[in-house]
């Protein structure tokens, strides 16, 4: 059975960093990384990927009676965040998106470069609070460490979500009611129409998991 949780030019490089070698290993800067992770994003048939990794990590996979062991990939530092697969969606559709289906190999092959780069982007938003001597600067100085943008920036994107998703799509109905007029007016939709949208793919994918799930 499967439930859905609530809740790197080259591809080819990205590395598992740590305070301790953050001081001595050259990386990349976030710049860097994240340019190569858009091109990569816009990929013909990169839609897929992201499938698949959404598929990965938040399905839960057991036979007759769920055990705390299926859940453990759920909370392990490979599984990509909400946050993360957004960032990977809004660089997608920055372009046309070619639905395309990629061969099997080419696929594996995004899939690993994207768990590639997100680790580097990590290591290298981490990097900046990681760095001993920069820290030790300020704390001579008399400074807050945490007063610095970079300090903080990757604790909140890397952060805990803070509501399950059927909370975000009942929450929605509200914090957009003040927007539903423009929404109609610019996108042709309201936000009632958008909330009953995602029941009916939550429908479908609860529908159709079981069976996808079978086959496999």
């Amino acid at each position: 059975m499967a439930h859905q949780v609530n809740a790197k030019t080259s591809w080819r490089t990205g590395l598992a960093f740590s305070s301790n070698t953050l001081e001595s290993c050259e990386v990349r800067t976030e710049q860097q990384v994240f340019d190569e992770l858009e091109l990569l994003c816009r990929s013909s048939g990169y839609i897929h990927a992201i499938a698949h990794v959404c598929f990965r990590d938040n399905i839960i996979r057991y036979s007759a009676e769920m055990k705390a062991e299926n859940l453990h990939h759920i909370y392990s530092m490979e599984r990509l965040s909400r946050t993360e697969v957004s960032t990977l969606i809004g660089l997608m559709i920055k372009a046309p998106i070619d639905d395309s289906m990629p061969a099997a190999k080419v696929l594996d092959e995004y899939v690993k470069a994207t768990d590639r780069l997100m680790l580097e982007l990590h290591s290298a938003m981490s990097a900046a609070v990681y760095r001993i001597g920069d820290w030790k600067k300020l704390a001579k100085q008399g400074r807050n460490s945490f007063e610095t943008a970079e300090a903080l920036r990757e604790a909140i994107f890397y952060s805990g979500e803070s509501a399950y998703n059927f909370q975000y799509r009942d929450l929605a109905s509200a914090k957009y009611q003040a927007d539903n007029a423009w929404l109609e007016t610019h996108k042709g939709f309201g936000i009632h129409v958008a909330k009953q949208v995602v029941l009916a793919v939550e429908r479908v994918q609860s529908r159709n998991l079981p069976e996808r799930c079978e086959a496999m």
